[in-house]
């Protein structure tokens, strides 16, 4: 049960960094439609492939 608790634990902190460079990579967007990916790493200071994969799960789906 334990063990429960910390994974939960470790999932939700997950979670709120994920949200976190979500709002930074949005917020980005927001200001300056239209560009590519190697423009947002630049702004946000993300890495490419995560400004990648949350596009493409996150972003794409709004």
């Amino acid at each position: 049960m334990l063990i429960v608790g910390a994974n939960d634990g470790a999932i939700e902190g997950a979670i709120e960094v994920v949200k976190e460079k979500l709002v930074i990579l949005l917020t980005a967007i927001a200001d300056d439609e239209g560009k590519r990916v190697t423009d947002y790493r630049e702004k946000t200071k993300l890495a490419e492939s995560s400004i990648e994969r949350y596009m493409l799960n996150y972003v794409l789906l709004v």
